[in-house]
């Protein structure tokens, strides 16, 4: 008697309770050799004298694409590892807002800061170290990736990439992402005020004019990721009108059903520059409903979240439940819809600009926040 073990995993480890059928075809009705469910290994044990048999594995599990494969057994002991892919249907508003993630908070095999964003170029020429950072980042609980229709990164050892006049490749990576049981963060790279070679990102204008052929080249995507004006390069480069403008352009072409986040972000630690904590109020109440989500970007070091700054957005985007300071002007007080709001952190941007920051400055900056009455914090960082 011989013992095959049948081994499910996905690109994060283990899957467990998957129902695994072994099926021998022939003349006539088929016959079950053997049934059984995964472990909390994934692994599913079965024992008979194999003898080179001929055979039909089936695997389905809860939340992955129905598996099959045609294998010939082994006469001895053997496993046999079977990959499952997770299955994405088209998610909530709640499911694509509530976000857990983060642009660079984790490392990876080499001991590099993760930026998200760089994950294109790896999908389609290095696709096992993709995985791994995707599975790197569901260990640490993430539910998102962060994804860019053009990016690059200084002195990052990832190239980068540019696929603004290539949708259709983009369109592959946010399956890809999809495939991998994630919500894709689609960063559209409109940051600045015109195009930046460094960054590759072409600014205000180009994305005014360019919004509607973008999004009838990602139109099956518009309604199951979430949609993000840039990264930090759309504040405090844009004038408020102009965040206003871009943000109802948004809302206009991608329609009622798309989930719009932009991110805010700021000097190291405080946002004291943007337009939500510039002393007095830049904008009016409720002109920020149109967002469905903001994020908020706390660079992890040097720590210095306490601040003027911080209070400011606080205090706007909490209102009742900010716990330090002042409790108005609270701009969402108008708002008849849930807008979630995260706090990313970090450690990526000091590192590859010569500066040196750990994931414990990511959970010291999100400590910080805390205070404030800030909740959700990003990926690396315990509640």
């Amino acid at each position: 008697m011989h013992a095959i073990a049948f081994i499910c995993t996905d690109s994060a480890g283990p899957v467990k309770n998957a129902v695994v059928q072994v099926v021998q075809q022939h003349q006539g009705p088929p016959t079950l050799l053997a049934e059984g469910i995964t472990n909390g290994d994934g692994y599913v044990l079965f024992n008979w004298v194999p003898d080179n048999t001929p055979v039909e594995v089936y695997v389905q599990a809860a939340n992955y694409v129905n598996y099959y494969a045609q294998l010939t057994l082994g006469a001895t002991n053997q496993n046999y590892p079977l990959s499952l892919t997770p299955s994405f249907k088209k998610p909530s508003r709640d499911r694509i807002i509530n976000v857990k993630a983060n642009l660079c908070n984790l490392y990876d095999a080499d001991n590099n800061p993760i930026f998200e964003l760089m994950i294109n170029w790896l999908i389609l020429h290095n696709e096992p170290k993709a995985l791994d950072w995707i599975a790197r980042a569901k260990r640490a609980g993430s539910t998102h990736y962060n994804i860019a229709i053009a990016v690059n990164y200084r002195n990052n050892p990832v190239p980068g990439t540019d696929f603004m006049q290539d949708l259709g490749t983009f369109s592959n990576i946010i399956d890809w992402v999809k495939r991998q049981g994630l919500v894709p963060i689609v960063k559209l790279a409109f940051d600045g005020q015109g195009y930046d070679p460094n960054g590759f990102t072409y600014g205000w204008r180009y994305g005014m004019d360019n919004l509607d052929r973008i999004a009838n080249g990602l139109h099956k995507h518009i309604d199951s990721v979430l949609w993000s004006t840039g990264m930090d390069g759309c504040f405090p480069d844009w004038s408020p009108q102009q965040t206003i403008d871009m943000l109802r352009k948004m809302r206009a072409v991608l329609g009622d059903n798309a989930q719009l986040d932009t991110e805010f972000a700021g000097p190291p630690g405080a946002w004291g520059y943007i337009h939500l904590g510039n002393g007095p109020a830049d904008w009016a109440p409720d002109k920020l409903g149109i967002l469905d989500h903001f994020s908020l970007e706390a660079e992890a070091f040097p720590i210095q979240v306490i601040g003027e700054g911080s209070q400011q957005i606080a205090t706007r985007l909490l209102g009742p439940n900010c716990l330090i300071g002042p409790q108005t002007p609270y701009y969402l007080a108008g708002v008849n819809k849930y807008i979630a709001i995260d706090v990313y952190e970090t450690v990526a941007t000091w590192f590859y600009n010569g500066g040196i920051a750990t994931s414990q400055d990511a959970i010291d900056a999100a400590t910080g926040m805390a205070k404030y009455g800030f909740t959700c914090f990003g990926n690396g960082v315990p509640e």
